[in-house]
């Protein structure tokens, strides 16, 4: 979903966007959507449907990774 340019200047103008209800009623978004600034990923990694993380490692010198992922 797009909305036109005028709305998308800063966070706050998500409080004029208004969508239509079951009942056809104009219903602002701020009802029932809130707004929070932070960080977050670009994209979710699924396995299936599941999310998932990928994490690697590398092994110091002489190591061996059977004792490295068995926390030896």
């Amino acid at each position: 979903m797009e909305v036109d340019k005028s709305f998308r200047q800063t966070p706050a103008a998500l409080k004029d966007i208004y969508v239509r209800s079951s009942t056809g009623q104009q219903v602002p978004l701020s009802a029932f959507t809130r707004f929070e600034a932070g960080s977050s990923s670009l994209a979710i990694n699924h396995q299936g449907q599941f999310p998932v993380v990928t994490i690697s490692f590398n092994l110091a010198p002489g190591a061996s990774l059977g004792g490295a992922t068995l926390g030896h």
